[in-house]
């Protein structure tokens, strides 16, 4: 079969698909066809960006409850510390937690259903350490990729006046990288920078007064205590707890 014959018996069909190619290039670029595209990519960006907006909720109930889940109830954030499952007699199963709020850190005690529903955040918890005070914000320093990140004060919550620098504190993101909350070290040891004078021997009235230490938060410690002595503080409550010997 000659080269010709084949060119004069096929060359209907070559001539269809390449007109067929031709007008598919033509219709990619026509500006409505960009148009549509674009609209498209503009749509597709916008939904993803409302879902990364906000926390990663899901639904759960009692029974995956663990030490250092975190529940929203009335729009606030929820650490569990402690929980029990009780089966009183003859009435019903029910969950009894301590939870601290994330924000203001008060403590409080409350009674679940047992197999209630409830609201968990899935969340990854990164160790960061504490750098320094930038105006209003806090400057955390992720110690794998030593990436800084600044925090709002009123995120890092009540914990934030006895943190100081070099402090390790553990960072919650939500799934979508979002700051969900901070957790400062439970303890802090702590110089005292002003009080009043003490009195000497006074260890047994209960009796105190109150000290500025060395990050600026005050604190009401016991009379015998005096300016540069060192004292361990519950940063979850504010409560001083112990002198501490150089």
């Amino acid at each position: 079969m000659s080269l010709p014959y084949i060119l004069r018996k096929f060359a209907p069909g070559i001539r269809n698909v390449l007109t067929s190619f031709l007008f598919l290039c033509v219709l990619i670029n026509h500006p409505i066809n960009k148009m549509v595209v674009e609209s498209s990519k503009s749509v597709n960006n916008q939904t993803h960006e409302r879902s990364c907006v906000g926390i990663q909720v899901l639904m759960a109930t009692t029974n995956d409850f663990r030490v250092g889940a975190v529940l929203r109830m009335e729009g606030e954030l929820y650490i569990i510390e402690e929980y029990t499952h009780r089966t009183p007699g003859n009435l019903r199963a029910f969950v009894q937690a301590k939870m601290r709020n994330m924000k203001t850190s008060n403590l409080k005690e409350l009674r679940f259903r047992s197999g209630e529903e409830v609201d968990m955040v899935r969340m990854e918890k990164k160790p960061m350490q504490f750098l320094y005070r930038d105006g209003t914000d806090f400057v955390f320093m992720d110690n794998e990729t030593y990436e800084q990140i600044n925090v709002p004060e009123k995120q890092v919550g009540a914990g934030s006046k006895f943190l100081k620098e070099s402090d390790s504190c553990g960072i919650l993101f939500s799934e979508d990288g979002t700051i969900v909350a901070i957790e400062p070290p439970n303890f802090a040891i702590l110089e005292i920078t002003q009080t009043d004078p003490g009195l000497k021997g006074d260890t047994a009235t209960g009796a105190t007064k109150p000290a500025t230490l060395e990050t600026g938060a005050v604190v009401y410690v016991p009379l015998f205590l005096n300016e540069g002595d060192k004292v361990k503080i519950d940063t979850r409550t504010g409560e001083y707890l112990e002198r501490v010997k150089s």
